[in-house]
């Protein structure tokens, strides 16, 4: 019976060690330039109509916007930080096509809230898209994702929720 009780305190010591709710924020996202792929409403991963009308070629503007976001020196983010405990903070700068938009940035690795503060960006963006992933990066409420894959979220200015996914692109 002791030797059962010992087994069991064993094996619940360890799960303890190993068993962590926590992101490794610092892997996630720094060191690596993150690509945005799509914008989408919260519950949503289909892209958001920023253009209205049809997402087609036919549509001039969502036209632009893709033939844009293909080019791998637009619409990007890179992060900076050090940890401390569970939050990671730094800076960081991207871009959306024109718009470049600097600032810090805290991340909590348990929480997965995330915010952006003493953000400037230089040149308004034109394109729509460009625009919200500016606005997507000022407003930034939480996050999700790993090492290749990352999704931000942020409160639009009509109040909605919506989220950026984001790719590394070697």
């Amino acid at each position: 019976m002791k030797t059962i009780r010992t087994l069991m305190m064993c094996i619940i010591a360890i799960c303890s060690i190993s068993c962590n709710n926590n992101d490794d924020v610092e892997s996630i996202f720094t060191d690596k330039r993150w690509n945005l792929s799509f914008i989408a409403s919260e519950g949503s991963y289909k892209q958001y109509n920023f253009w209205g009308g049809e997402m087609n070629g036919s549509n001039i503007k969502f036209a632009n916007s893709m033939n844009a976001l293909k080019n791998t020196g637009n619409f990007f983010v890179e992060f900076t930080g050090t940890i401390n405990n569970r939050t990671i903070s730094g800076t960081f700068s991207g871009k959306g096509i024109s718009g470049v938009i600097n600032g810090k940035w805290t991340a909590n690795s348990e929480t997965r809230e995330m915010s952006t503060s003493g953000t400037s960006v230089s040149n308004s963006e034109s394109d729509v898209l460009a625009a919200a992933f500016i606005q997507g990066l000022n407003n930034a409420i939480r996050y999700e994702g790993d090492e290749n894959n990352l999704f931000i979220y942020y409160k639009d200015k009509d109040g909605s929720v919506k989220f950026m996914g984001l790719v590394v692109k070697n």
